[in-house]
């Protein structure tokens, strides 16, 4: 009795590529990119297996398999409140330019603020204001970085509160009837609240046009809250986020 011995022949194959995307801590490898680098960062990852068994007699046995996995991360570093609010500037206020600001300007202030910018700017060219005099007009710009937006709607609302209005209890996105501020508007975008003050004499085409600017800018950003305290009695009024 002859015994047949039947040869057979195994091939396992694996590859895989992979990028490191990592905090910027420890860097480690030559894939290292840092987390806050602005980079869109894609991942491929691969594996290929496939095994063949073969007999000189009939009958065979053959097995592939295939995965594949392609990621594809956009990774934005974020912008801290210096940068944000130049790049405000530069789309809202180009025609005015940084001056110093004058101190007792650089209210209110927030506890829980982590990061604040004050800014005065004045118009580069002179305009008429409603005296009709020719004046450069100011305007305050102040902002206010926070760690969530739980704790910047409670400082703002107690901020609110102190304007003076016959509304008691102020909360983000009712309108009152009246306060003591100056005209004023004001944005919340994720973590950050801005406002922009003026005064009444310089209320006209440009402080319109500024608004205008202002609101269409914060919305394009996805703001949550915008709205604007109006020169006389100093009505709120809301034009993102309102309550109905």
């Amino acid at each position: 009795m002859k015994t047949w011995i039947v040869p057979a022949f195994l091939l396992l194959f694996a590859s895989a590529c992979n990028v490191n995307v990592q905090d910027g801590s420890n860097p480690v490898g030559a894939n290292y990119i840092p987390i806050d680098s602005g980079t869109t960062v894609v991942t491929h990852s691969e594996s290929h297996s496939s095994s063949k068994g073969g007999f000189e007699i009939k009958g065979g046995f053959h097995s592939e398999s295939h995965s594949s996995t392609h990621i594809t991360t956009k990774v934005e570093k974020t912008k801290s409140l210096v940068e944000q609010v130049d790049a405000w500037q530069a789309a809202i206020f180009m025609n005015f330019e940084a001056k110093p600001v004058v101190p007792g300007d650089e209210k209110p202030k927030f506890q829980s603020a982590k990061e604040t910018v004050f800014r005065t700017l004045q118009r580069r060219t002179p305009i008429k204001n409603a005296y009709n005099k020719s004046v450069k007009p100011n305007v305050l710009l102040k902002a206010y970085r926070f760690e969530s937006p739980t704790k910047l709607a409670l400082e703002v609302e107690k901020w609110l509160n102190t304007l003076g209005s016959s509304q008691k209890q102020l909360e983000l996105g009712q309108n009152a009837p009246d306060s003591k501020s100056l005209p004023t508007v004001c944005g919340v975008v994720g973590n950050d609240f801005v406002m922009v003050e003026s005064i009444c004499a310089n209320e006209g085409n440009e402080w319109f046009f500024t608004k205008e600017l202002f609101f269409a800018t914060f919305e394009e950003e996805g703001a949550g809250y915008t709205w604007e305290t109006k020169c006389g009695d100093g009505e709120i009024a809301y034009v993102l986020g309102g309550a109905d």
